[in-house]
């Protein structure tokens, strides 16, 4: 479950190749120095030895400072591999996201406009599990998850989910029904959507959060509801850590990861409510890595102590890790 530090790994190997090159290379050196006879060497009565051991020092020293080069070769070489497998995983990415970019061309730009202007701002008073950062991950998923359907109003996909978490700003508790309400009382939508597609969009917000437990009623409410699931372990703790620390003051550090664990049994758990609607593979990965963590608190408080010094929080984190261990 740790994630693995590939620079630092690659950085640690390196310099073993190129240390032991360096020794093997000086060994071998003076190993082949001491080996070079040292008396007198005649041929046909000419004495050879000072030819012979200059010859050999020469050699040796050119063998050592091959094995020394070699073990620079070998580390660049292990480096230039790593960087070329970095290029192939971000050319990867790119094709992945051209169709996240070519969806973001299709939709209003009247409507793109609005939302950056009048929307993105608001989430920028938001906590940091509800800020402007998780909005635009859950638009990019969502617009990622929509490419698994041809029928569907790219404009409402959108709009659904960069409105899912308006809510906030009346209620953090009832934040869905309170976007609900937002959707349908915005006379700025009815200016890009008729009434059915706002019914859906206000329908697609309200359904969103996972705590409640039900099935979203449209395709659009189930695309907004796995999009608002962060499908990376790290970052879906992350924010829960922070919800945590935001909305409950009072609480000691041990208190706030004990709370982060609680929510983790609670979603993931096996009576957890957590479920994707479109099961995507990565969906399912990341599902499964989930209930790894929630059936094993002994490694959920490994990895998140792990996560908080990363991250560099304060708190006294060893004696949360301590108690759990």
């Amino acid at each position: 479950m740790r994630k693995v530090n590939v620079t630092k790994i690659l950085t640690i190997i390196s310099v073993i190749i190129i240390g032991l090159g360096i020794i093997y290379g000086i060994g071998l050196s003076n190993s082949i120095d001491n080996s070079i006879p040292q008396g007198s060497m005649y041929v046909d009565g000419s004495d050879f030895s000072g030819i012979v051991q200059i010859t050999g020092i020469i050699g040796s020293k050119i063998i050592g400072t091959l094995i020394v080069f070699g073990g620079f070769v070998i580390a660049a070489f292990i480096w230039l591999i790593y960087g070329f497998i970095l290029l192939i995983i971000n050319i990867v990415k790119k094709i992945k996201n051209m169709g996240v970019e070519q969806d973001e061309q299709k939709i209003n730009p009247n409507l793109l406009s609005y939302v950056e202007k009048e929307i993105f701002p608001i989430y920028e008073t938001f906590d940091k599990g509800h800020d402007i950062n998780h909005i635009l991950a859950v638009i990019k998923r969502a617009l990622s998850l929509a490419e698994n359907f041809d029928d569907l109003d790219i404009n409402v996909v959108y709009a659904a989910a960069a409105l899912h978490d308006i809510g906030i700003k009346v209620q953090r508790k009832n934040h869905a029904y309170y976007s609900k309400l937002f959707v349908e009382e915005n006379e700025k939508l009815k200016e890009f959507f008729n009434e059915d597609q706002i019914k859906i969009i206000a329908d697609a917000v309200e359904d969103h959060s996972t705590s409640k437990g039900i099935e979203p009623r449209t395709i659009y409410g189930k695309i907004v509801c796995d999009a608002d699931k962060d499908d990376d372990l790290e970052t879906s703790l992350l924010r829960a850590y922070e919800f945590t620390k935001k909305y409950y003051e009072d609480y000691t550090e041990q208190e706030c990861i004990a709370n982060v664990y609680n929510q983790l049994k609670f979603k993931f758990g096996e009576e957890g409510k957590v479920k994707f609607w479109i099961n995507t593979k990565e969906q399912q990965e990341f599902l499964n890595k989930m209930k790894q963590l929630a059936a094993n608190e002994n490694l959920f408080y490994q990895y998140m102590n792990e996560i908080i010094e990363k991250h560099s929080f304060q708190g006294d984190v060893d004696n949360v890790q301590k108690s759990k261990l």
